[in-house]
């Protein structure tokens, strides 16, 4: 399954473009090897249209007993 596009709005970084679309600025690897051509830059300007692959990362939680995780 494909993922979606961000159109970046002038002054985005990867790691603020994170947090909008995962809710984790750490995740931003993933958004850069998806826009190699993009890699070296720091602050976008306005209209650029990244690919945002999916997030395929499940958080478990090990407080909750295995019956009840949702695994996808």
């Amino acid at each position: 399954m494909e993922g979606k596009k961000y159109t970046t709005i002038l002054g985005d970084t990867f790691d603020m473009i994170a947090s909008k679309v995962y809710g984790d600025s750490k995740a931003i690897q993933k958004i850069i090897d998806a826009n190699s051509q993009y890699s070296g830059t720091f602050i976008f300007s306005a209209g650029i249209t990244l690919n945002i692959p999916l997030n395929e990362e499940v958080s478990t939680n090990d407080n909750i007993a295995p019956w009840r995780r949702w695994n996808s």
